[in-house]
């Protein structure tokens, strides 16, 4: 019987199955080049993790924007680079007049040196009260001026919170004239209106 009666869709597809599955491992072994691949068409989920070495990655084509930060070892400090140019001055503070204040170990007010602007000097209220007289310069007109004063924190917070300062126009224990002489009266809040000296800070705008 001729050989073509015998050939049947079944058998032809039977062969062809058998050449594919011989046909496996040689297909596998063929190798892919970068000429057989589109660009842009490969993922980072075709590459295997941990696959790639040293070896896959030409010389110095990496740049720094593909590592992660602190991935880099830090460079050697350069050099000084030259010095820019003088800011300009600030503006000078409002005050005309400033001074911090302290209590002298003979229990009086005193101004700590280098401190003061537009104060000639302090002195003591009469009468023993605790009151401080700040001589301001004669170019200040103190009648006419703004006084302000806060707690000298830095004698020691344990005293310094419970201070109340009083600018007493007009005088009340200070001698002499209004106009050239600032009066401030300190108390204290664990016993009101009672006279204890403490140390504050004072200014005069």
């Amino acid at each position: 019987m001729p050989l073509k009666q015998h050939l049947t869709y079944a058998n032809v597809m039977a062969t062809v199955a058998v050449f594919v599955a011989l046909g496996g491992s040689s297909y596998a072994a063929v190798k892919i080049t970068g000429k057989q691949v589109a660009n842009s068409s490969l993922t980072g989920r075709d590459v295997k993790n941990s696959s790639l070495t040293s070896a896959d990655v030409k010389n110095r084509s990496l740049r720094a924007v593909d590592f992660k930060p602190g991935q880099l070892p830090a460079g050697a400090t350069g050099p000084q680079g030259p010095q820019g140019p003088q800011g300009n001055p600030g503006a000078p503070g409002s005050a005309r007049a400033y001074g911090e204040v302290v209590i002298d170990s003979s229990g009086n007010f005193a101004l700590a040196p280098g401190t003061t602007k537009g104060v000639v000097g302090i002195t003591q209220g009469g009468g023993g009260n605790s009151a401080a007289c700040s001589q301001l310069d004669p170019s200040i007109d103190a009648s006419t001026a703004i006084a302000i004063a806060t707690p000298n924190l830095r004698t020691g917070t344990t005293t310094a919170f419970n201070t109340q300062i009083e600018d007493v126009r007009p005088h009340g224990y200070c001698s002499g004239s209004e106009s050239s002489t600032v009066e401030f009266v300190t108390t204290t809040t664990d016993s009101p209106g009672g006279a204890v000296k403490r140390a504050f800070m004072f200014a005069v705008m």
